[in-house]
């Protein structure tokens, strides 16, 4: 198996988290991202991903 880095937006919950998870499971690096970095840096510690970012959209 060829192991590849993954970008979740969205991976510090839900589905995202899950999706981080199965795939970390794999052997799989992954990144993700999410709107809230206290959740961010808790899913980080759960799941030892790659790296975590958070995304700030403010409309105009």
């Amino acid at each position: 198996m060829k192991i590849t880095t993954v970008l979740i937006i969205g991976g510090s919950t839900g589905i995202g988290k899950a999706s981080a998870q199965k795939l970390l499971q794999a052997g799989h690096q992954v990144i993700i991202t999410g709107r809230n970095l206290n959740k961010l840096y808790t899913a980080q510690q759960e799941l030892s991903v790659l790296a975590c970012y958070m995304i700030n959209f403010k409309g105009s």
